[in-house]
């Protein structure tokens, strides 16, 4: 049996920004890790900023909060350092 629920979880952008371990800009200087490899579904650079998740409840919940406040995302899986990302041009002021 599959169990699905609502969780409805207040959050501010300084939550959004502790739930990540990093944040870099995401840019061309990227080009050649994208290109060895180093993440698993990258397409492009539509979006100017990544993020680091270091366990999967953070990235689900960021990915919520972006969702909420109307912010597009790009999820990725980053093979080098074993951890979820989330490209997106959200960037906590």
């Amino acid at each position: 049996m599959k169990l699905e629920s609502k969780v409805i979880v207040e959050m501010t952008a300084d939550d959004f920004q502790m739930m990540s371990n990093c944040r870099m800009d995401f840019n061309n200087d990227w080009y050649e890790q994208v290109k060895d490899g180093r993440f698993d579904d990258v397409v492009g650079y539509d979006f100017r900023t990544i993020y680091w998740f270091d366990n999967r409840l953070s990235v689900i919940m960021a990915e919520a909060f972006l969702r909420s406040i109307g912010w597009e995302y790009h999820r990725a899986f980053d093979t080098y350092l074993d951890q979820d990302v989330l490209l997106t041009n959200y960037v906590v002021a």
